[in-house]
């Protein structure tokens, strides 16, 4: 496991931090959480399916059918989908809690080998020791996911009072997708209104449709692992949802 170290004047001065080329730092990650906010457009590019994290629900995307290895990293490092989960693209960095409650921590991976010495790469901080403007893109794009992660555990969380969270059965013949979970369609068209109601108001009801409707990539996923690598194609195949 990489190692996270916070990112301040002091652990980082007269260092740089360099933007990833690659996405080989995702090829050993086959289930990947989502936020709500970008689930209109991860339904259209790969299965989603619900992942329990820190003991609670949280949307994931689907990226691989057996442990430690991603379908959508190819060989050069080359990411094989038409969208990239909001987890991955703040890499090095992430935010972390503090021991203080709300307070987050802006941390690096340390063995990322994105840190450099000196000036090769963009400034961590100024001369006046704040935030290097690139680096403040990153902060704010990582506190707009942890909101969004937030109201997410709380979407999650009225879909599992409703009990309408199931293990998935992912399969296809000798493989197999462990440790994942769908939406129960039809006990979710038998709610009474008052328990409808409650998905619509935080947003619950649109994770729920997006995970049935992105259950149908998961056969085309199935067949990109018997394929291999040896496959040509990406899954640009993935860029339309059907509606029926």
């Amino acid at each position: 496991m990489q190692k996270l170290i916070p990112v301040n004047p002091e652990t980082m001065a007269g260092k740089s931090w360099k933007r990833y080329e690659t996405y080989f730092y995702a090829q050993n990650t086959p289930v990947l959480p989502l936020v709500g906010s970008e689930l209109f457009k991860a339904v259209h590019a790969m299965p989603i399916a619900l992942m329990k994290q820190n003991d609670k629900f949280v949307p994931a995307a689907v990226l691989g059918v057996e442990p430690g290895k991603s379908l959508f990293v190819n060989d050069l490092g080359q990411w094989r989908g038409s969208y990239v989960p909001s987890a991955l693209r703040g890499y090095p960095f992430r935010l972390v809690s503090g021991e203080e409650k709300d307070k987050l921590i802006l941390c690096i991976f340390e063995d990322s080998g994105l840190i450099t010495d000196g000036p090769d790469g963009e400034p961590f901080f100024d001369d006046q020791a704040q935030p290097a403007p690139e680096l403040q893109k990153i902060m704010d794009f990582l506190k707009t996911i942890e909101v969004s992660r937030r109201a997410t555990e709380t979407a999650c969380k009225t879909l599992e009072e409703l009990d309408l969270i199931v293990p998935w059965s992912a399969r296809s013949e000798d493989m197999e997708v462990k440790g994942i979970f769908k939406i129960d369609e039809e006990k979710m068209n038998a709610l009474p209104d008052q328990d409808y109601l409650k998905l619509r108001q935080n947003g619950a009801i649109l994770i729920a449709y997006c995970q049935l409707l992105s259950e149908q990539h998961i056969d085309k996923l199935f067949e990109f692992a018997r394929e291999g690598q040896q496959s040509e194609d990406d899954f640009s195949f993935l860029h339309e949802v059907k509606f029926q």
